[in-house]
C-alpha cells in the first residue's frame, strides 16, 4: 500500500507539472469565463473553509475574482458555495454563482472526492470578444450543471490535487447591433465543457494555506470552440478544523 501511494503521488506530480507547462505554452480568449475550481480536500467532519482566488486569463487579460466556501457535513460528505466576478475593461463583464455537494475520503496520504452542483450566470460582451455576425453586443444568461472528481496526494504541508470538471451549459443569448438597434435571440443547444485543473495547496500555518491553480477548458462544440481557455489563479484559504 505504501509503494502504491508513493507511485500515485509521483504520477500526480508529473500530471500537475505537465498541465502547468501547457498553460504557459498556449492561450486564447473567450466570452464564457470558467470559475476557479473549489477543491476543499477536507481532513474530516465539521471543517469550515473560506477562500479567495484571483484568476488571470491570457492573452485576453481578463481577470476574475473567486469567493469560495466549503463545509464538511460528515466524515465523507461535503458541501460548497462559490461566486465569481470577471471583467475586462469595457469589453467583458460576467457574474456566476453555484452550489455543490459531494463525497470525499482520505486513505493514508491519498485524497479523493466527487462533487456535483448547479449554477447561474450572466454576462455582457462587446464586439472584439464576439465572432457572431448577428450583432456586436451580447447579453447572455446561462445555467450550468457539473460533476467534478478529484484525486490528490498529501504531504505534511503540501497537497497536490488533480481535478476534471465536466459541465453542461445552457445559454440564452441576446445579440444587439449597436448601429441599427436590431436584436436577435439565440437559444443554443446545450454546450459540454471539460476543465482539466491541477491545484497545489501549501499550508502556511494551521488555519491558513496558499492555493495555486491552473486550468484549461475544452469543448468540442463547433460554435463554441473559441471558448476554450487557459488560466492561472492564486489565492488564500482559511480553515477552521472540525472536532474529530
Amino acid at each position: 500500500m505504501e509503494k502504491s501511494s508513493k507511485l500515485t503521488g509521483t504520477l500526480l506530480l508529473q500530471s500537475v507539472v505537465c498541465t502547468f507547462v501547457l498553460l504557459f505554452s498556449f492561450s486564447c480568449s473567450s466570452v464564457y469565463v470558467p470559475n476557479a475550481l473549489n477543491v476543499p480536500a477536507f481532513k474530516g467532519k465539521n471543517e469550515l473553509q473560506a477562500a479567495a482566488q484571483y484568476q488571470l486569463f491570457v492573452p485576453s487579460n481578463t481577470r476574475q475574482f473567486n469567493a469560495q466556501t466549503a463545509y464538511s457535513i460528515g466524515n465523507h460528505v461535503g458541501a460548497m458555495a462559490n461566486y465569481a466576478f470577471a471583467k475586462n475593461g469595457t469589453l467583458l463583464e460576467s457574474h456566476f454563482g453555484e452550489v455543490g455537494v459531494g463525497y470525499y475520503a482520505n486513505k493514508e496520504s491519498l485524497y479523493y472526492d466527487c462533487y456535483v452542483g448547479f449554477g447561474l450566470g450572466k454576462g455582457v460582451a462587446e464586439s472584439s470578444f464576439l465572432t457572431s455576425s448577428v450583432g456586436n453586443h451580447l447579453n447572455t444568461r446561462y445555467t450550468r450543471a457539473f460533476i467534478q472528481p478529484t484525486i490528490g496526494y498529501q504531504w505534511e504541508k503540501l497537497t497536490l490535487l488533480y481535478s476534471i470538471r465536466a459541465s453542461i451549459i445552457h445559454f440564452n443569448d441576446t445579440y444587439t447591433n449597436i448601429e441599427t438597434g436590431d436584436k436577435a435571440i439565440s437559444n443554443r443547444q446545450p454546450v459540454y465543457y471539460w476543465d482539466f485543473t491541477p491545484t497545489a495547496v501549501y499550508s502556511v500555518e494551521k488555519h491558513l494555506s496558499i492555493i495555486l491553480q491552473g486550468g484549461y477548458s475544452f469543448t468540442r462544440d463547433v460554435q463554441s470552440q473559441g471558448l476554450s481557455l487557459f488560466n492561472l489563479s492564486l489565492g488564500l484559504r482559511y480553515v477552521l478544523p472540525g472536532k474529530r
